[in-house]
């Protein structure tokens, strides 16, 4: 992200949010910056998010991201995902801000696997064979 010159990536896709957040949910937006994460998700996933969610990604009201947002200085936006209605909101928000398409960023930090990932995608492939 500081290559490229934003602080905050707004993940939208609800594949990437399952993959940074481990919360799986049919409605569900992802503020990401190098201190903390804020997962904003519909309240009948809320107290579930809350238990999994790791101690540094904040669970949040979907009614709360325009309020955070305004606070965002640049930010970077999956433009695949993005419904055009938020975007043009965040056109709105952010007139004097920088707005970058992360698309890239995003598929390329999923492509990187943990050894736990490892392990995990060993075991399918032996137990499929």
């Amino acid at each position: 992200m500081k290559k490229m010159k934003i602080e905050h990536a707004l993940v939208t896709n609800l594949q990437n949010i399952e993959y940074f957040s481990g919360i799986k949910a049919s409605v569900a937006t992802m503020l990401i910056s190098e201190k903390e994460s804020r997962l904003f998700i519909d309240e009948r996933y809320a107290e579930m998010a809350s238990k999994r969610a790791g101690s540094n990604i904040l669970v949040l009201p979907p009614s709360q991201k325009k309020s955070v947002l305004r606070h965002c200085k640049n930010i970077g936006i999956e433009a695949d995902t993005l419904p055009t209605r938020e975007y043009l909101e965040l056109k709105s928000l952010f007139k004097n801000k920088k707005i970058v398409h992360i698309d890239e960023l995003i598929q390329g930090l999923r492509r990187i696997k943990d050894s736990e990932e490892q392990r995990w995608i060993s075991h399918a492939c032996s137990i499929s064979l």
